[in-house]
């Protein structure tokens, strides 16, 4: 059993206020006790019998403590990059006319697909091991570089295996094969929805926690996206929507009817966006219930947040809870706590 004592924290934010001079007692990577020094406890019931007998102390020499960050929309899996698209993109080229020149989606998949996976594993473990020295301790990670089923069931293994490296954040996959239709399913959509479709109860057991489709146009249609999301529902998987709201696509309606874990993006007015905002306030997703993420975390923002040690059961890691200041709370400190 070990027992720690962080001391001289200049600044502890809770989640809702911030405490000058405190300190934290964890027990097996859980915060069993946080308060300012001076009601520092001379024991612990059942965690320790005299202070004075910690395991370990760290003086954080005055530093800052806050709860962990979340990242709810990350993609971290693939190779290359697409920098000379930003000056296009800067220069008032479409997405469309990006893509006629060679770039956007399909090249990432290109150089993604032809990428050795030492290269490619080791690309996202510096990602992942960078959002952790930045503060944040849990992600939400797609696959959907590769389109193909043994390539995303790989990024699922993978990163479902790196989330167990030291020095890693808390990993929530998702299996994002239905990002768009790769190049060799060209003509054959139908084809490729059915695939993915049967793709998903592989992923559910390679340890994807949930299930995302892109549903706009140009990439897939509400009924398409209901067939995968059903497909994941029907193997243990959370549903979860690419809704960028460029297009009435159907996704704001669809997203009210699954009643899908988060939707990205999205941003529809009409009757189907109201029909929306009604069901999910008596869902309790997206109006700052206890328990919910906060709703500038939905759209990939980082928000304060959620537990730090324990790794939990996947529950609780698939609805990425953002309760600060909870006991278990993950802990970044800028002054002294180990990076590994």
């Amino acid at each position: 059993m070990t027992v720690r004592l962080l001391t001289n924290i200049g600044r502890l934010w809770t989640g809702t206020e911030v405490w000058s001079n405190a300190a934290i007692i964890t027990h097996e990577d859980k915060i069993a006790w946080v308060g300012p020094a001076s009601e520092l406890p001379r024991s612990l019931p059942g965690v320790i019998d005299d202070i004075v007998d910690v395991d370990h102390v760290e003086n954080l020499n005055g530093g800052l403590v806050t709860p962990g960050l979340i990242d709810a929309h990350t993609h971290p899996v693939y190779a290359g990059n697409r920098w000379a698209e930003i000056a296009m993109r800067s220069n008032g080229s479409s997405a469309n006319e990006i893509a006629a020149a060679g770039g956007g989606l399909t090249s990432t998949v290109t150089v993604t697909r032809g990428t050795d996976p030492w290269t490619l594993c080791n690309g996202v473990r510096n990602r992942l091991r960078d959002w952790m020295l930045s503060g944040t301790t849990t992600i939400e990670a797609k696959t959907g570089y590769h389109l193909t089923r043994d390539g995303e069931l790989a990024d699922v293994r993978l990163l479902r295996s790196l989330e167990n490296e030291p020095g890693m954040p808390r990993v929530h996959v998702t299996f994002f094969a239905a990002h768009a239709v790769p190049p060799e399913f060209f003509g054959r959509r139908h084809d490729y929805i059915d695939a993915v479709g049967t793709w998903c109860a592989d992923a559910a057991a390679a340890g994807a926690d949930s299930v995302d489709v892109y549903c706009e146009d140009g990439r897939f249609t509400e009924r398409e996206a209901r067939w995968v999301l059903g497909a994941g529902r029907a193997a243990g998987l959370l549903p979860r929507l690419h809704a960028c709201g460029e297009s009435r696509s159907g996704a704001a309606r669809l997203a009210a009817r699954v009643q899908q874990v988060r939707r990205t993006g999205l941003r529809v007015g009409g009757p189907a966006a109201r029909g929306l905002r009604r069901r999910r306030d008596r869902t309790g997703h997206s109006r700052g219930r206890r328990g919910a993420l906060p709703r500038r975390g939905i759209a990939g923002q980082k928000a304060a947040a959620g537990p730090v040690a324990a790794r939990q059961g996947r529950g609780d890691r698939a609805c990425l809870r953002a309760r600060a200041g909870r006991q278990r709370d993950h802990l970044h400190a800028s002054g002294g706590l180990p990076r590994h």
